[in-house]
């Protein structure tokens, strides 16, 4: 049985394609300090060129998605090792996640987070739509209500009449 080409790409059992892949990042002169986004389209496509003349499978791709992805993925793991060695430096666009991280509790379980959020979510709507007035849109007619009818005391009215009955003696005229 063939085994599927992205997992042929991916396989641990093939890491030289990736190596061979990072090679030419790095020959292609792509900078990797940088996103992927603002590399131009020639150096790309020069890089996509060579990629497919030296691994074919990669031309079965549509679009050379594969290589791309590929590429995009040692970018981005090369930038990211350069800001925590402090190589480069964060840009301030990314400031607001480090005082997020702040705010958190390293010690609470991300579950138990995860739920209050969503409850006081569910809060928030369950006002905003009482507020409102807004009816319900669900078209289950939800829970049945039993309904306490005024039977009982209409029983007793007639057990007390059968009563005074009985106490006559039974005797008909």
């Amino acid at each position: 049985m063939r085994q599927p080409v992205h997992q042929f790409l991916y396989s641990p059992r093939f890491p030289w394609k990736q190596r061979s892949l990072r090679d030419l990042v790095i020959q292609g002169g792509i900078n990797c300090e940088s996103p992927w986004a603002d590399v131009s389209a020639e150096v790309k496509a020069k890089v996509f060129a060579v990629a497919a003349k030296r691994h074919p499978i990669l031309e079965r791709y549509f679009n050379s998605w594969a290589t791309e992805e590929i590429m995009k993925q040692f970018v981005k793991n090369r930038r990211n090792n350069k800001y925590k060695t402090q190589e480069l430096e964060v840009p301030e666009k990314y400031g607001y996640l480090k005082a997020n991280a702040a705010k958190r509790n390293p010690t609470a379980p991300r579950g138990r987070q995860n739920k209050l959020g969503r409850v006081e979510v569910a809060r928030k709507r369950a006002a905003k739509k009482e507020a409102s007035g807004a009816k319900s849109k669900s078209k289950r007619k939800g829970k049945a209500v039993a309904v306490d009818s005024d039977d009982e005391e209409e029983e007793d009215v007639q057990m007390e009449d059968r009563a005074d009955d009985d106490e006559s003696g039974g005797e008909e005229d």
